[in-house]
């Protein structure tokens, strides 16, 4: 995997990553997530930025993954989320988890109201994936859709 950052950045994702993964809230029932992810969006509402929450938000979803799919994201899929995060491109190998690293970011800006949209250009991906993460991000209370080639604009 290839990250396109300076150098530097890396320390400062390990304590990221390091600080997502000692969240638990294994303990936590799914209403209580909910509430947790309410929480966040009022935090965002009082003007604590998205920066701030990034610990609580991608803990919540590495914990929304593994409930719902049965994976614990790898530290370099999370590392891809935090570069995501900050508008970087980034480059993963065929089966790296792109899919799974684009959800902790897609989230974190759907806490903030803001629009977001996921591409792929291959229209069987395109639905996989919104079949596929569309799962987890139900769990998030998220909605999903997408968008194949010869859709109706009614459809």
């Amino acid at each position: 995997m290839s990250i396109f950052f300076k150098k530097k950045k890396s320390n400062y994702y390990d304590s990221i990553i390091s600080d997502i993964k000692a969240v638990d809230f294994s303990s936590c029932t799914e209403k209580e997530l909910m509430v947790l992810s309410q929480q966040l969006m009022s935090k965002i509402s009082d003007g604590i930025s998205e920066d701030d929450l990034i610990v609580e938000a991608f803990s919540i979803v590495s914990e929304t993954m593994y409930r719902t799919l049965g994976y614990r994201p790898y530290g370099v899929q999370i590392s891809a989320g935090l570069a995501l995060h900050e508008g970087k491109l980034i480059e993963m190998k065929t089966g790296e988890g792109k899919t799974l690293s684009a959800v902790f970011p897609a989230y974190l800006n759907a806490l903030c109201k803001k629009g977001v949209h996921i591409l792929t250009y291959n229209d069987y991906l395109a639905r996989r994936d919104a079949e596929w993460m569309g799962q987890v991000y139900r769990n998030l209370g998220l909605s999903v859709g997408f968008i194949q080639e010869g859709m109706s604009i009614e459809h």
